[in-house]
């Protein structure tokens, strides 16, 4: 007997997840994705410069949030795994985490002068909350939109795509301001 093994037939059509709906599931990583980077390029020299914080409380602080991050994202997923809303079981949690960041954001890119190491600690772990309440759920949203090996491929790499997209958009953004502000 022969060994060799039959390649597997190609998805159905039914069974691809339109493109559409794709770029629209992968859309909603750019704008965090823009703003990590310089959360931990950029924030730590800006706060350690323009506030009444230091570089080593900083990098005390960020390791103790993104230690906090490792044990949140299990906790995300168990219970976002098991919540059940008429819109489905993730989008709530994504909505959240996307509100939770966007709030942590605005006050952590716009500290005050007096702005102490408390004030980092608490925006950059309501940060890291929301991130968390946002990347878990909607990484496994990713997975439960299709059954097919090669279509979770697709989708992971639209979001990947996305994601590096925002990472490139804070390097484009920086290159387009230097001729007006030097």
């Amino acid at each position: 007997m022969n060994n060799v093994s039959m390649p597997k037939p190609a998805i159905d059509a039914q069974d691809r997840v339109p493109t559409g709906a794709l770029l629209l599931y992968s859309l909603v990583t750019l704008p965090i994705s823009l703003v990590n980077l310089p959360l931990n390029i950029v924030l730590p020299s800006f706060y350690a410069q323009n506030t009444a914080t230091t570089l080593a409380a900083i990098g005390a602080v960020s390791f103790f949030a993104r230690a906090f991050d490792a044990v949140a994202d299990p906790l995300v997923g168990f219970f976002s795994d098991r919540t059940e809303t008429r819109w489905g079981r993730r989008k709530p949690w994504v909505l959240a985490g996307a509100l939770f960041c966007a709030v942590a954001i605005l006050f952590l890119f716009s500290p005050p002068s007096t702005a102490g190491i408390g004030y980092y600690t608490l925006f950059c772990f309501a940060f890291y909350v929301g991130y968390a309440l946002f990347d878990v759920p909607t990484k496994a949203w990713g997975s439960e939109l299709s059954r097919h090996y090669q279509e979770r491929a697709r989708i992971a790499t639209f979001l990947t795509v996305a994601s590096v997209l925002g990472a490139l958009g804070f390097w484009f953004a920086l290159i387009i301001q230097v001729p007006f502000t030097h």
